[in-house]
């Protein structure tokens, strides 16, 4: 509880995150339709934590960071130099909105990367580099789904075939990165948004990236 501007300030645990989220009412409904929630990977991570016995910003360092040689990606910490800044408009004052100590260990929002190690990253999530080709199917979802599990499917009328990624939107910030299926031809955007007053909806800017 608080301001924004005090809470953006404020860590927010694994924990904390989930029990933010359970606050909120469930209702249930015969037929479940896709909603995505952040709320996952916090339960995730904490998943992970519990299995391997480090934090979640150790693990994805050893055994995904390292290993690809993405040396400019992780989750946590202060901003890296060269970082390009993004802003929020708080009581007409521009505020600095560069990784907030609440999104310190938000696996959701909280990485940092360049365009170039995203496109690294997820050519070698397609090239079977990183997971089994079972896990890499699974996260594609079926022939009839656009979102599968952490992937995002586009349409590429070119061949027919499809591209696979994220959009992102968090305070500040937009990006969107997609991979043919072959991992050879990519894209990937990011950018600073103009300074508008924080919100819990999606930027109207990523919806046009």
């Amino acid at each position: 509880s608080g301001n924004w501007a005090d809470t953006m300030n404020r860590p927010l645990s694994l924990e904390q995150q989930l029990a933010l989220a359970a606050t909120l009412p469930w209702d249930g409904r015969l037929a479940r339709i896709f909603d995505y929630s952040r709320s996952n990977y916090a339960a995730l991570a904490l998943i992970v934590e519990r299995l391997r016995g480090e934090t979640i910003e150790q693990v994805l360092a050893d055994d995904t960071a390292r290993p690809l040689g993405l040396a400019k990606t992780r989750l946590g910490g202060s901003p890296p130099l060269g970082m390009i800044h993004g802003y929020v408009a708080l009581e007409g004052r521009r505020t600095d909105v560069s990784m907030p100590a609440w999104q310190a260990e938000s696996p959701s929002t909280g990485a940092v990367s360049t365009v170039e190690e995203v496109n690294s990253f997820y050519a070698a999530l397609l090239e079977g580099r990183l997971l089994p080709p079972d896990s890499v199917t699974a996260m594609k979802g079926g022939y009839s789904q656009y979102y599968g599990f952490a992937l995002r499917r586009w349409n590429n009328t070119c061949n027919n075939r499809f591209y696979y990624g994220l959009p992102g939107d968090t305070d500040g910030y937009g990006t969107v990165a997609m991979t043919s299926e072959d991992g050879r031809s990519q894209l990937a955007l990011a950018v600073a948004y103009p300074p508008a007053p924080p919100t819990l909806e999606l930027n109207p800017l990523i919806l046009e990236m």
